[in-house]
């Protein structure tokens, strides 16, 4: 299940959206854009009135469609977040390290790439903070997981009202821990009864897993 294959996309109702950022979440200082139209994400992000971080993501359907607006929209953001091999199909690279050079050439500051079920790679500056994913022995449904990891990265940065690299390395952790959580079950069913403790006690066996 760590890979698929796009037979189709229908946009549906994102086809003709013109998206406009409603006046009281204008002032919001974490924001993420997710997989829409690149073109509409880089004027979106300009409506907000403090950005201190913004992350986007994208899908292969963007990239083979909007390269350039994609690249735009890369530029104009804080971090991006994208899977292995939307990242070796936007920088024409097989090599991880090589593609997130070029992304951060692109103007933003971080790269986080997902790997499926072997977890993250953040990319800054000559930095390569690597995190596992969760190991888990039962998976029921990895659709949505992505989204998981960057809803769960950048809430957890939104918490901490913080920036800071020891902050951004722990979100990425968390971000790897809330995707454990939407593989176990169908849809959002592993997200929606979550408590904080739950999360926090798995943050916890990640912390001793990954200790040496």
């Amino acid at each position: 299940m760590s890979s698929r294959t796009t037979n189709k996309t229908e946009l549906n109702v994102l086809g003709d959206f013109k998206p406009v950022v409603p006046s009281e979440y204008r002032k919001s200082e974490f924001v993420y854009l997710a997989n829409n139209d690149p073109a509409q994400n880089t004027k979106i992000i300009k409506e907000f009135d403090r950005v201190k971080f913004s992350m986007c993501d994208t899908i292969d359907f963007w990239i083979s469609t909007k390269r350039n607006d994609v690249i735009k929209m890369m530029g104009a953001v804080d971090s991006v977040v994208i899977n292995d091999e939307e990242a070796k199909l936007l920088t024409k690279t097989h090599n991880l390290i090589k593609a997130a050079k070029k992304i951060m050439e692109w103007g933003t500051r971080f790269v986080v790439i997902k790997k499926g079920e072997h977890g993250s790679l953040l990319f800054y500056d000559d930095v390569v903070f690597p995190s596992p994913a969760f190991s888990l022995e039962n998976i029921v449904d990895p659709t949505g997981a992505g989204d998981s990891f960057a809803g769960g990265m950048i809430g957890y940065m939104a918490s901490k009202n913080s920036t800071k690299l020891s902050t951004i390395r722990e979100a990425t952790v968390y971000g790897n821990v809330m995707g454990s959580f939407a593989v176990e079950k169908y849809g959002i069913a592993g997200l929606v009864k979550l408590r904080k403790s739950q999360i926090q006690n798995r943050f916890n066996q990640y912390r001793k897993m990954v200790h040496f």
